[in-house]
């Protein structure tokens, strides 16, 4: 039969109390319980005695017991997996009753900053069992820009994150933090929520004892509403009938905006297109993301880019380059029109600090145009035309309602079908 006894051997103060943990003649092992006390008021049955301090006393009598039951169930536990019993088990087992690591390797068991380094060192060369490939780096970029955003939220109030201290409190002072030190908008730190949420239930998965309520991926807040904006049929005839031929930069720019709206890819694969791509006049890919075959047919626009090219596509470039040319190429093409979009513009952090944050508020709407634009005008543009399978089969949305959200149509040009359409029915009386 297992016992364990708590004891004291020293007659200075403050003395250590001991935990002997034994089992008949075959174990008898002792650890220091992590408690201090004055011999003077230990009882040598293993409680406090006659303490002036009734605050201390009341603590030590209920922290003591529970260490002895922690001992015994992780016994039970280790035991029965086969662990070997020893005085290094039994130190483990006593840190582990106060979440403290035993040595530093120890430290992602007890500490969450610790952990979400491992986390993403793994993520770094994890193969995705759906694609067969790593993940991207533009993924291990957004887990490591929320790892740094956690530790200098650590620096910031002078913590280190234990697992047990992911609760409620806080997820309100994390919020607290992003929102009114570094002046996050709802969007932003709803994903450093969703990525916490990721490492939470990747430690879950590996035995690693968190809060309840970090287990229950309780990290959350919605996101603002979004304003992107799209190119309607008649801003891209306009973006098309532009003259071009003594700016070969910007005619290259404008060619890979037309491929992109007429075939709704994503700005990674539009930019890595080729002529070998091309099969009985339709184009043949896989996709970047989702590592998925796609067939898309050949816009009349697309084809006469092409015939300009004798067959061939348009010079690389790289997305910012791509990024900064739309913009240049929508003011030229008259979209200055005055739109609620989010765009990136100087604020100033609490700690004096200059930096660049999203901001919804009225632009011209060519200086809201980036790269997303494109797939976002091919799904605009063909919705209610078209089956929405046939749309998903192009952009990759994998339900109806995750396309829907996707589209951009304005209030206004709601307002116009509905006019046109009254008018069409009045004609036909």
């Amino acid at each position: 039969m297992a016992n364990v006894k708590l004891i004291v051997k020293s007659t200075k103060n403050p003395s250590e109390i001991y935990v002997r943990f034994y089992r008949g003649k075959e174990l008898d092992i002792t650890s220091k319980s992590g408690f201090l006390i004055n011999p003077k008021f230990w009882h040598k049955k293993g409680y406090v005695k006659n303490m002036v301090d009734s605050q201390s006393s009341r603590f030590l009598n209920e922290k003591l017991p529970r260490l002895k039951e922690h001992i015994i169930n992780t016994f039970n536990e280790s035991y029965n997996q086969g662990k070997i019993i020893n005085k290094k088990w039994l130190d483990s087992t006593v840190m582990s009753f106060h979440s403290q690591p035993l040595k530093d390797e120890e430290n992602e068991k007890f500490y969450f900053t610790p952990f979400f380094e491992v986390f993403v060192d793994d993520k770094e060369k994890e193969v995705s069992i759906k694609t067969g490939k790593k993940l991207s780096d533009r993924t291990i970029k957004k887990y490591k820009g929320t790892l740094n955003v956690v530790k200098a939220f650590e620096s910031e109030r002078d913590v280190n994150l234990r697992w047990r201290e992911l609760d409620s409190e806080f997820h309100k002072s994390f919020l607290d933090y992003m929102t009114n030190d570094l002046l996050y908008n709802r969007t932003n730190a709803s994903k450093h929520l969703s990525i916490i949420n990721q490492v939470c239930s990747y430690a879950k998965s590996k035995g690693i004892e968190l809060n309840p309520y970090a287990a229950n991926n309780k990290f959350s807040l919605p996101r603002d509403k979004t304003y992107d904006p799209y190119l309607n049929i008649q801003e891209i005839k306009n973006i098309s009938s532009l003259d071009f031929s003594d700016n070969p930069r910007l005619d290259n720019a404008r060619d890979w905006l037309l491929i992109g709206v007429w075939t709704g890819l994503r700005i990674s694969d539009i930019l890595e297109l080729n002529s070998l791509q091309i099969q009985t006049g339709r184009f043949q890919i896989m996709t970047e993301k989702v590592s998925d075959k796609v067939v898309i047919p050949i816009h009349p626009d697309v084809q006469t880019i092409l015939d300009k090219r004798g067959g061939n596509f348009p010079k690389k470039i790289s997305d910012q380059k791509f990024n900064d040319y739309i913009k240049e190429i929508g003011e030229l093409a008259g979209l200055t029109e005055s739109i609620l979009g989010g765009k990136k513009v100087k604020v100033t952090l609490p700690n004096g600090e200059e930096t660049f944050r999203k901001r919804i508020d009225y632009y011209p709407k060519y200086e809201l145009i980036s790269s997303h634009i494109c797939r976002r005008s091919f799904a605009t543009n063909h919705y209610g035309k078209i089956p929405n399978k046939t749309i998903r089969a192009i952009t990759g949305h994998s339900s109806d309602s995750m396309l829907e959200r996707y589209l951009k149509q304005s209030h206004l040009e709601h307002v116009i079908e509905l006019e046109e359409y009254w008018a069409k029915q009045f004609s036909e009386l």
